[in-house]
């Protein structure tokens, strides 16, 4: 799997870079990886700017980010759709669900 996971130097958010593909294959190392470091006020960052092709999986490893991240009063921001992925994030309407960066 690609995923680059890394804490900003304040702490505050979990900058967490997709590869190339984000589906079922990745969903261990996905959920691993936020759930390392969980504490009130975090953002979890999702950056997609590398990211061709989602998965439907992906739809519900995001869903299951988000109550996660609901649970225990953190945020998450979604980042570097492309125009492709922006389209599908309109269709599930993630756009009601997350913040979404650059999204027209």
């Amino acid at each position: 799997m690609s995923l680059d996971v890394r804490l900003s130097s304040c702490g505050n958010i979990l900058h967490m870079r997709i590869g190339e593909t984000f589906d079922f294959a990745e969903s261990r190392h996905f959920h691993e990886s936020y759930r390392k470091v969980v504490k009130p006020g975090l953002t979890y960052r999702i950056d997609f700017s590398r990211t061709a092709k989602i998965g439907t999986a992906a739809l519900g490893m995001l869903l299951m980010l988000k109550e996660f991240a609901h649970s225990h009063r953190c945020s998450v921001v979604l980042s570097g759709l492309n125009e492709e992925i922006q389209q599908m994030a309109k269709i599930a309407r993630l756009n009601q669900l997350f913040v979404i960066e650059g999204m027209s």
